[in-house]
């Protein structure tokens, strides 16, 4: 396919210039990552081997990764700090229970909900600058919420990482809580306990 793309942007070089015009079946890819290395680490692999495939590739990370992002032929695009998780303060000496429903209230807040607006400036700062036929981010990459309930057009968002399917279900307990399921277990009021009071 040739270089036309969803938004009808032309290439954009490394300082700002316009590109000529790409090869066939070579696509430009915009990859956005979470600052955690266990998020972000699967999207560099995965973002090496399609350059090395031969696409375009952009990657949105934190600036202390820079070097592995280019060193695997990729160009690097620094997100701000203000869209890099920070690591909670603890804010309790409570045990049991209640520690861990406070940690889990921290850990949302911190690593998912603080950084979004961040995120999302810099992923759209970005889809302006040129073409993207797709945008590759991780699940803690919020900042791609926005633009999935943003009015169209927009490129397709394919999220990419190691990380267990996060969904709610009656048959298993509320994700992250780390408990197996019990066979022929209704795990219906835990789940709605949890959506109500986490996540509220």
């Amino acid at each position: 396919r040739q270089a036309a793309g969803p938004h009808g942007y032309g290439g954009v070089g490394d300082h700002g210039s316009p590109t000529p015009a790409r090869k066939l079946d070579v696509a430009h890819y915009l990859l956005a990552a979470s600052s955690i290395p266990g998020h972000l680490a699967p999207l560099i692999d995965l973002g090496g081997d399609l350059a090395r495939r031969g696409h375009d590739l952009t990657f949105l990370a934190d600036p202390r990764y820079r070097c592995d992002i280019q060193r695997r032929g990729m160009r690097h695009h620094p997100l701000p700090p203000a869209a890099s998780p920070h690591p909670p303060r603890p804010t309790s000496t409570a045990d049991g229970l209640v520690q861990r429903f406070l940690t889990g209230r921290r850990d949302l807040t911190t690593v998912f909900v603080e950084p979004m607006a961040a995120q999302y400036r810099a992923l759209n700062r970005q889809l302006q600058t040129g073409e993207v036929d797709a945008i590759l981010c991780d699940i803690a990459f919020t900042g791609a919420l926005p633009l999935l309930l943003s009015p169209p057009p927009r490129p397709p968002v394919v999220v990419c990482g190691v990380a267990p399917l996060m969904l709610s279900s009656d048959d298993t307990p509320p994700f992250g809580m780390g408990w197996r399921p019990t066979p022929l277990m209704n795990y219906r009021t835990m789940n709605r306990v949890v959506s109500g009071v986490l996540f509220r």
